[in-house]
């Protein structure tokens, strides 16, 4: 059997999925090819916040990736009620804000700063009256973040069932490459040969098995690792950026409705420093916050487990997160990194910018549905998962 399409997509992870979602839209024949689960890795491990850019910019500086980053939470709320460029609908939003405050006992030097002129639309102050349960008895100052926080699992859910008829699940392990003239000209999967004008890799840290396959190792990526937190059987939800002295990101916390309460997913410092620790001392720091933080909460059964992250980015000389979304091409083929879930429509324009330089312009075919090939299902998150809690 053959095909011929426009557009090949090798990752089922946000990027990619968006990428597909955007390209069907404006008529592109395309295909997604994912080798695990859709959203397995970086995605579904992701706490599912909107980026507006303001923890990035509580140093008292509006860095680039804040001032790229601002737009994202206003173009997803379209998406999410379906009058944006995709629609999002029936996506579960977990909280419309997440919340930012300093515990009074480490100081609120930078409230000044929140309050300003530059930081007016993505910050609200709240009155006492408005404070989420948790913080009832906080002293210090809370403020909602124009930040929507989403619940991942449902977002990968409704892309994959609009877009089900493009995507499916392959091993990487038996596909062959066709090359002609240094171009890429298409791919055998098992009996199936698929032609593409275009072959876009939006796999994470698995644009690294390809760049390797392809010997392009001189596109440099690298990985920040993370060791994430998680601790269910918590009485309330919370949505928030913990803030220290020093306007560092101490805690970022998301909550999951779960069978006995909430789980807690633990990000920020405690998860970096979390990289190089083992995840019983990952554990006890996290309870040690918890306690600081909310010293009337109760903490008896709990369970816990801690989540390795490896976010793979292109590599950054200071070893830092980049400040924007990152492509890299060799003749026709393209290498994506969205940097922040946030960020994937961003970097769906940049790829269509490529796209189009190239001249590459929608076919209006689908001829890949009837392709005789599995479908992967969505990654399982975490907190959902029974086995390997402590």
């Amino acid at each position: 059997m053959k095909i011929s399409v426009d557009i090949i997509i090798f990752g089922g992870g946000i990027a990619g999925l968006w990428l597909l979602a955007q390209l069907k839209e404006q008529g592109y024949s395309a295909l997604l090819l994912e080798n695990q689960s859709l959203g397995q890795g970086q995605t579904i491990l992701s706490q599912g916040i909107i980026h507006g850019g303001t923890k990035y910019a509580v140093k008292q500086q509006l860095t680039p990736l804040a001032r790229h980053i601002k737009t994202m939470p206003a173009y997803w709320q379209a998406c999410l009620q379906g009058t944006g460029e995709l629609s999002l609908q029936g996506t579960k939003i977990l909280s419309s804000h997440q919340y930012l405050w300093t515990p009074h006992q480490w100081g609120s030097r930078f409230v000044g700063f929140l309050t300003s002129k530059a930081m007016q639309s993505r910050v609200n102050k709240l009155k006492h009256h408005d404070y989420p349960t948790i913080f009832k008895n906080e002293k210090s100052e809370v403020y909602a973040l124009n930040e929507p926080v989403l619940d991942v699992y449902s977002l990968l859910h409704v892309l994959r069932k609009k877009y089900l008829n493009f995507i499916f699940k392959i091993d990487t392990n038996t596909i062959k490459f066709h090359f002609k003239d240094k171009l890429l000209e298409k791919i055998k999967l098992n009996d199936i040969f698929i032609e593409s004008k275009f072959f876009i890799f939006t796999s994470g840290q698995g644009n690294q098995f390809f760049l390797k396959k392809f010997n392009l190792e001189t596109i440099k990526t690298q990985l920040r690792p993370l060791q994430m937190l998680l601790i269910k059987h918590l009485p309330y939800p919370l949505y928030a950026h913990c803030v220290d002295k020093n306007f560092k990101p101490r805690l970022t916390i998301t909550s999951y409705p779960t069978s006995e309460g909430y789980a807690w997913y633990f990000g920020g410092e405690i998860a970096e420093q979390g990289s190089k620790q083992e995840p019983q001392a990952v554990f006890e720091k996290g309870i040690k916050e918890l306690k600081i933080l909310f010293p009337e909460m109760p903490l008896k059964n709990l369970s816990w487990k801690t989540v390795y992250i490896n976010r793979s980015e292109p590599w950054q000389e200071n070893g830092k997160i980049p400040a924007l979304p990152s492509i890299q091409t060799h003749h026709n083929l393209l290498f994506a990194w969205p940097i922040k879930l946030a960020y994937a429509p961003l970097l769906t324009k940049e790829i269509f910018s490529v796209i189009k330089k190239n001249g590459l312009l929608p076919s209006f075919s689908s001829s890949n549905d009837s392709l005789n090939l599995p479908k992967p299902s969505v990654a399982i998150p975490p907190w959902l998962e029974e086995n390997q809690w402590n």
